[in-house]
């Protein structure tokens, strides 16, 4: 019962990842994010408040949608502020912020024994968001595809401003976007190209999410105590997040990426093979690497896709790790029914290492200009 709690959630984070990536293309990625960490932070308190089992799960699915928006817009949000030559790095030490989330977690959770106020405390903190969604420019990026020249050149003065510079004059050359049908998945789906790159990137996000997340509600099968375990899993992201921040700058964003994955496999081979210390050694070093997966995943996937379809394109990728995040519980499920842990870190690892082997076709986008339109992406012949 506790697993399909954690299938529920994930199953309403599917859908939430489809609504708000559409919503951040259509109405701008910062109302997107505000309307996301306020929905959130109200549907996720009635979790602590739920009467009995069914109730738990229907606020926990609508947990999951509301949850969505918010990693999804902002990430999106901090590429379109920043340019090339700091968009990696920039893009991947946000990562430590839910990292030291994911560490305070088991602290809290230590000295707060009844689950009912834990779950309030971390339903209810989404409400100091707020404010910062609130003091967050819009991006300029968004405004100049959509035609709100003023308002961009407003956003980047102040930018300027802040970094002690001045913007001076700038002739805005973003394509706007023409009146009519925004584009959406055909358009996003237009090229064979495109295509492709998006097959090998939705199954590659949906595997990296079920052995991410895997690795995580795994830790009661490993040796020691279960906050110990949570925290070395998390702390480790840290080290794993710096890591990725330089490699994708120094070797590339396709060889940090590959390498990240075969890593994870690895691991969860380790696990699959050993028992006691050595298992949990393998499980760390699993999640290590496919930390370092998950958060280049989205700086990688944000640099294939023109603005105008940039969210929809994360939005996508961000629904099939969803899949990965359901498919996660029943397979742990599975191995715990089998009484073999093993069986689900073989899973874990054979299909790390496919995906892995299917990024070695990914093209390299280091130093690439972000596109604006369509036609930027795929320059007519």
């Amino acid at each position: 019962m506790l697993q399909f709690l954690n299938v529920i959630y994930f199953f309403g984070f599917l859908f939430g990842a489809g609504y708000y990536s559409s919503l951040s293309d259509r109405t701008g990625r910062k109302r997107a994010l505000f309307l996301s960490c306020a929905s959130s932070a109200g549907v996720a308190s009635l979790s602590a408040i739920a009467p009995n089992y069914w109730t738990m799960v229907i606020t926990r699915c609508m947990t999951g949608f509301t949850n969505a928006g918010i990693g999804l817009a902002a990430f999106v949000l901090t590429m379109e502020y920043v340019g090339p030559n700091v968009r990696g790095r920039v893009g991947l030490v946000t990562h430590c912020f839910f990292t030291a989330g994911l560490c305070l977690l088991p602290a809290v959770a230590y000295f707060v024994r009844n689950w009912r106020v834990l779950m309030a405390f971390s339903s209810l903190s989404a409400l100091l968001y707020l404010p910062v969604c609130y003091w967050l420019p819009e991006s300029p990026r968004w405004l100049l595809v959509h035609g709100k020249h003023e308002e961009a050149r407003t956003v980047l003065e102040s930018m300027a401003e802040a970094n002690g510079t001045h913007l001076g004059e700038v002739e805005f050359t973003a394509h706007q976007q023409e009146e009519g049908p925004r584009p959406g998945l055909k358009s996003l789906l237009g090229t064979k190209e495109r295509r492709s790159k998006l097959m090998v990137l939705t199954y590659t996000w949906c595997m990296i999410s079920a052995v991410y997340y895997g690795l995580q509600l795994g830790v009661g099968d490993l040796a020691g105590t279960i906050y110990i375990n949570f925290f070395l899993q998390s702390i480790i992201e840290v080290p794993s997040t710096l890591t990725a921040a330089f490699t994708v700058d120094h070797l590339g964003r396709r060889p940090t990426f590959v390498t990240a994955l075969l890593g994870a496999a690895a691991g969860c081979f380790v696990c699959a093979l050993s028992t006691g210390t050595v298992r949990m050694v393998g499980a760390i070093m699993g999640k290590f690497f496919v930390t370092g997966a998950f958060n280049s995943a989205f700086l990688y996937t944000s640099e294939m896709f023109p603005t105008v379809v940039r969210n929809g394109a994360v939005g996508l990728c961000s629904q099939a790790a969803r899949i990965g995040g359901i498919v996660a519980p029943a397979v742990i499920y599975l191995g715990t029914a089998l009484d073999s842990t093993g069986t689900y870190y073989v899973v874990f690892g054979l299909v790390m290492a496919v995906a892995g082997l299917l990024s070695l076709n990914l093209p390299e986008t280091r130093g690439a200009h972000l596109s604006d339109a369509l036609e930027d992406a795929h320059p007519p012949p």
